[in-house]
């Protein structure tokens, strides 16, 4: 999948965010934004960035272009989270339920 120009990742996201503990709390707001979004209610960016105040790691709030593109993403259901990609070759055989684990 190719990114937006004005999609923020890797290296630039974390010196955006001011270090590891804005990652955290944006990672953890996306997920609760998911599964609100999942149960079929309605919040507007605007209401979840009134929710994202200042939770970077410098008491900042997060840019809003990163909050929209993750926004954006979950309310056109163009990310899915929680979802693990199959496996590569097909489906993983599970061992038997007593057999013994290496």
């Amino acid at each position: 999948a190719a990114h937006s120009s004005k999609e923020v990742s890797g290296m630039q996201l974390y010196r955006t965010l001011g270090g590891p503990e804005g990652l955290h709390r944006l990672m953890f707001s996306t997920l609760m934004l998911h599964q609100w979004f999942q149960s079929g209610h309605q919040l507007t960016l605007n209401e979840w960035m009134q929710l994202n105040t200042s939770i970077d790691d410098r008491g900042s709030d997060i840019p809003v272009q990163v909050q929209t593109c993750i926004y954006t993403a979950l309310a056109e259901g163009s990310m899915a989270l929680g979802r693990a990609p199959p496996p590569v070759g097909g489906a993983r055989k599970m061992p038997p339920r007593n057999a013994p684990t290496l």
